[in-house]
């Protein structure tokens, strides 16, 4: 069986792809239950995920998250399925599959952008308010900087939007574009331009054009 995988592997890096895919396919057809068929599953889910085919990759993952739940790819399985349905403008179910990584792997390193996936469709499903709390979990949990950051960065994408029915809250989205430019991590200059883009729109909005 690992030589069925390594085999689909090789085509691959040969450029072989069709060959790769029908090899990886036979393989789960052939090794139901076993570690190398799960191995060939995730390996054939991310190869859908990655060309675009969020549909097949969300069946791919969806499978390999029941039959190999205690593996140790069954987080990332459940976080890839999450964005793919996110993707795929799911948004009902990528929430669900988020808090079900949560809920199974509570440790594990997936769950902060697994969090950020479900903040995202709740924005998606015009929930800004529960949004922000999601958000502000990310922020607070975030291994990275770049996660923190954009997280961060959406809360103030929230405020801006929730100012339509409530001018104070475009205060709220200057603070937060405001605490992404503070923030001591490095951030790429587009992301220095939108921030201050931002604010100047937010303070636009609540009247305050000279320091717009």
């Amino acid at each position: 069986e690992q030589a069925r995988f390594m085999k689909a592997e090789a085509l691959l890096a040969l450029g072989r792809v069709d060959e790769a895919v029908a090899a990886a396919s036979a393989m789960i057809e052939r090794s139901a239950g076993s570690a190398w068929g799960g191995e060939a599953l995730f390996w054939l889910g991310r190869r859908q995920f990655n060309a675009g085919d969020y549909a097949k990759a969300e069946a791919s993952f969806s499978e390999y998250a029941l039959k190999w739940p205690t593996a140790a790819k069954a987080d990332s399985a459940l976080l890839l399925k999450a964005q793919a349905q996110f993707y795929l403008g799911k948004n009902a179910e990528a929430i669900e599959t988020a808090v079900a990584l949560a809920t199974a792997h509570p440790d594990s390193r997936c769950v902060p952008v697994a969090r950020f996936i479900h903040a995202e469709a709740l924005c998606e499903l015009l929930q800004f308010d529960a949004a922000l709390l999601i958000f502000d979990d990310v922020v607070k949990t975030a291994r990275d900087d770049d996660l923190r950051l954009r997280a961060m960065g959406r809360r103030g994408d929230c405020f801006f939007t929730l100012g339509e029915d409530n001018a104070a809250r475009y205060a709220e989205s200057v603070a937060a574009y405001e605490a992404v430019l503070a923030h001591p991590a490095p951030k790429s200059f587009e992301m220095i331009l939108q921030c201050q883009y931002k604010v100047g729109r937010s303070l636009e909005k609540a009247g305050r054009m000279d320091e717009a």
